[in-house]
């Protein structure tokens, strides 16, 4: 499912609220698709609110566009954009991409199912004979080599807002089981007002740390974001940003 344009212009709207400074320094232009409440498109979300703050503080200018995760980890491999938000280690690896140290969140790979659906997940044998429903260009980690083994039992969702997409398919049957971020299902559930009629159904691995990841010609920009992260800690507002977005501290 795509954001309409009004969607779009909502975001654009909410993150030029945010005031910036207008100094000498050139804009930053970054990309990713909706994961909120890491990155929303009505309230900015928490990666996004800490990344402008960051840059801001360091007197940059940012510019966010909507696209596709996939499309946008290309994109910043061909330096036709900056960064992208929220990728994991693989993510940086497999696409050139620079992060420096800064971790900007968690990713947790889940599984959910329907209430009325008793199944839980203990091991990955446990997939066998089910249909699961995944995001195209996402990394699952330990569990990639058991999806690109059985491509068939794996469902894959695109655009800007592929988890709602797949939380509404799995409501109507579409397949037996979601993974994802928790956090992410959770808050998407309840905007969806969907959030009674799916249920945690157990984890795999250990969370993987999220970071930005700049385009090489662009990074940098990583020792920028590190520095003014380190003032939005000193100053307070990071602490306040997490608890607005109910995000536990991950560093």
């Amino acid at each position: 499912m795509h954001l309409t344009k009004l969607h779009i212009t909502s975001l654009v709207l909410s993150l030029s609220a945010i005031p910036v400074f207008n100094g000498h320094a050139d804009t930053i232009n970054i990309s990713s698709d909706i994961w909120c409440p890491y990155i929303c498109d009505e309230n900015p979300g928490y990666v996004v609110e800490l990344t402008n703050r960051a840059f801001e503080l360091m007197g940059h200018e940012v510019q966010f566009n909507l696209m596709p995760f996939n499309r946008a980890l290309l994109e910043a491999q061909k330096g036709n954009v900056d960064a992208v938000l929220a990728v994991t280690p693989k993510n940086l690896v497999d696409h050139q991409l620079h992060s420096g140290e800064m971790k900007i969140g968690l990713s947790y790979n889940d599984f959910y199912t329907l209430t009325t659906n008793k199944w839980r997940f203990t091991e990955l044998e446990d997939l066998n004979q089910h249909s699961v429903a995944i995001i195209s260009g996402y990394d699952y980690d330990a569990i990639q080599d058991h999806i690109d083994t059985n491509p068939d039992a794996f469902y894959l969702a695109t655009g800007e807002n592929p988890l709602a997409m797949n939380i509404k398919r799995l409501i109507r049957g579409r397949f037996q089981i979601l993974l994802g971020n928790r956090n992410v299902i959770s808050y998407t559930s309840k905007q969806l007002k969907m959030g009674e009629k799916i249920r945690y159904a157990g984890s795999f691995g250990t969370p993987l740390p999220l970071y930005i990841g700049f385009s090489v010609s662009k990074r940098h920009y990583a020792d920028i974001f590190t520095e003014g992260m380190a003032k939005l800690k000193a100053n307070g507002e990071y602490d306040k940003i997490l608890i607005k977005y109910q995000i536990y501290p991950f560093d």
